[in-house]
Formats: C-alpha cells, structure tokens, sequence
C-alpha cells in the first residue's frame, strides 16, 4: 500500500520529473505524483516507498523495457494508466531513469516511424522527386532520435 507523501519527498520527486522534461502535472492516485510531456509521448507516475526507494511507473511498456538496466522492476501496485516500473535508491539514480524514459519514446524505432508517417502524410508520392524529399524529411527524424536515444554521444566510438 502506497502512503501519503511527505511535503519534502513530493518536492523532490516534482523536481526529477520537471528538470528531467515532464513539464505537464497530471491527477494521480493518492500517494502518487503523475506527470506528462510536452515534448514526447509518456506518463509518469512517482512515489517514495520509504526514505531510500524510489518508484517509476510508466505508460508505455516498450519503454519499460527499454529501462531494464536500470533500477530494478517494480512489484507494489501501479496507478492506473501505467504498464510497468522500476525503483530506485537515491535520488541520482531517480534522476537519470526519469531522464532516459524521457529520451526512449522519441527515440525508439516505433515512435520514429510514427512521426514520420505524420509528418509525410500529406506529400504526394507518385514521382521520384517527391519520394527524395520524403526521404529527407525522415533523415532529420531519424537523426533527431539518434542523438535522443545515444545523449548526444558518438554511438561508435
């Protein structure tokens, strides 16, 4: 059973969630803070189970899953909403798990396809110039995830 929050712990889990791009608060079950992006298509839920475990559930389980290096999977009951989780210890570690669930549906396969389907639904496609610019339109989607996904590092070297 999920407790109420402490005024110090909600503060803490509202500032992984705001600096780390979930800039959109949304309603949430007691003990839970919930929140969404502008910028990319997953909710969040936060909770502190304890003084020293962090919890993370989240909307898409591809992301979930994409996460499993990280913390450990969540075993306590999810808001409603939310498809999995993982915990965490400290609030370091809380930091960088928000932020790369924040990179990941932007930045994995699926969610690339589908804005590009977006963005080119309305070219036409008949002719090999318009197929060239369809094609380009996808390379700067495709090369937006690429540095999401790899923190503007060289995926290389």
């Amino acid at each position: 059973m999920i407790g109420p929050l402490s005024p110090a712990t909600a503060t803490r889990l509202e500032k992984a969630a705001i600096d780390n791009g979930f800039d959109h608060e949304l309603p949430a079950p007691a003990g839970w803070l919930g929140f969404a992006s502008t910028q990319a298509p997953l909710r969040i839920w936060l909770t502190a189970l304890g003084d020293d475990l962090f919890v993370v559930t989240l909307s898409q389980l591809h992301v979930a899953r994409a996460l499993a290096e990280q913390g450990t999977p969540m075993t306590a009951a999810m808001p409603e909403g939310a498809t999995a989780g993982r915990t965490v210890t400290d609030i370091p570690a809380l930091h960088r798990l928000v932020r790369r669930a924040f990179q990941l549906p932007r930045g994995l396969p699926d969610e690339l396809l589908h804005v590009f389907k977006e963005k080119t639904a309305a070219l036409p496609i008949t002719t090999e110039a318009e197929r060239l610019v369809v094609q380009r339109i996808g390379q700067d989607i495709f090369r937006a995830g690429l540095i999401d996904y790899w923190e503007g590092r060289c995926a290389i070297t």
